[in-house]
């Protein structure tokens, strides 16, 4: 059953890692905070920094435990990084060329995925 679990959990990690690694952003360097406060005084606070569409995130919950995000974008690549409360870091990197689409997914216990798309000319 904790194989199930682990497995379930790098698989949520690797779905939140390619939904947040495909957003988009702009070229221009900004940071921006941003503090939340519950019912029941919880806070929660999320910081962000963009520049030059690489991405650095890290949210911070109840408790101090948090949750981190990086994302660096080059000429025909793009790699990102997601590092969760315990720890644990799941990784994708793509690699474009006109050729052809590499992606490589990695998980929390180290196995990995891949897929490969080529293009005719």
């Amino acid at each position: 059953m904790k194989t199930t679990a682990t497995t379930q959990s790098g698989l949520v990690l690797c779905a939140v890692l390619l939904s947040l690694s495909s957003l988009s952003t702009t070229a221009s360097a900004r940071d921006r905070s941003t503090h939340f406060s519950g019912p029941q005084g919880h806070t929660m606070t999320r910081e962000v920094s963009r520049a030059h569409g690489d991405v650095s995130s890290t949210t911070t919950g109840p408790g101090g435990r948090s949750m981190s995000r990086q994302t660096v974008r080059g000429e025909g690549h793009v790699a990102s990084t997601v590092t969760g409360p315990n720890g644990q870091s799941a990784s994708r990197a793509v690699d474009r060329s006109p050729e052809a689409t590499n992606a490589v997914v990695t998980l929390p216990n180290g196995q990995t995925m891949s897929r490969s798309t080529t293009r005719q000319p």
